[in-house]
Order: C-alpha cells, then sequence, then structure tokens
C-alpha cells in the first residue's frame, strides 16, 4: 500500500512528528497547517507499506521503536 509520511520536528528539534496520508493531495493540507504553527524540517515522502500482519509491525517499530526492537 503506498502511503504519504509528512514529518516534522519541534521548534526546539527534540519531537519529531508523523501524519500518514492515503494521497499527495491529502499530504498537502497537514504540511501547510504544520508550516503555519512554526514546525521546521517540514517534508513529505512517499512509502510503501505492506499489508500483511508481520511486515506492518516491522514497519511501525521502525518509526520509533528502538534499535535493539528494529531488526
Amino acid at each position: 500500500m503506498k502511503l504519504y509520511k509528512t514529518t516534522c520536528q519541534s521548534e526546539d528539534g527534540l519531537q519529531k512528528f508523523y501524519k500518514f496520508t492515503s494521497s499527495a493531495d491529502g499530504a498537502s493540507r497537514p504540511r501547510i497547517r504544520l508550516k503555519k504553527v512554526g514546525m521546521r524540517n517540514v517534508k513529505t515522502e512517499e512509502v510503501e507499506v505492506a499489508t500483511d500482519r508481520t511486515s506492518l509491525i516491522a514497519f511501525l517499530n521502525a518509526l520509533g521503536g528502538h534499535e535493539s526492537a528494529t531488526p
């Protein structure tokens, strides 16, 4: 499944946020909103997410899991 992941950082650089959408058009709305509230490094990338259980769990853990939890 193809998704669009928009990421940004808080102004202090300590927190990273993700927003997923199913279309490039849908990704523009959070990108604009995040820039308006002062988030920095706002960018969108296309990601391919496998929908079987094992692959989906691996994808989610790779987003923010501790390095020991990701192969």
